[in-house]
């Protein structure tokens, strides 16, 4: 197989991916960085059959934002990311406390 037939492979198993577990541009520009096989979403996505969401696995594109921001804490997606998580936690800590109140 040459060089050209495998990209080709590749990028068809990129894009059945992001149709698959509906992933845009960037988580899949974050995923590659991070090195991650395609075929193995399966593992880290919610298991076909099961309408909830498990309680302990984040959907893909979020797992995908965290494990980045964790691996690459300086770049500009994981300092976003940070944030966002951090504005998630102190709204939920308000939350608490207006429902203490």
């Amino acid at each position: 197989m040459n060089s050209k037939s495998k990209a080709k492979k590749n990028q068809a198993l990129w894009n059945d991916a992001m149709t698959k577990y509906k992933l845009n541009e960037r988580h899949v520009a974050m995923a590659k960085r991070l090195n991650m096989n395609p075929k193995n979403f399966s593992r880290y996505a919610t298991p076909k059959g099961k309408r909830k969401q498990q309680g302990w696995k984040l959907p893909l594109p979020q797992f995908i934002e965290k494990t980045f921001a964790k691996k690459y804490p300086h770049s500009p997606e994981g300092q976003r990311a940070i944030a966002q998580r951090r504005a998630r936690k102190a709204a939920r800590r308000e939350k608490k406390r207006a429902q203490v109140s």
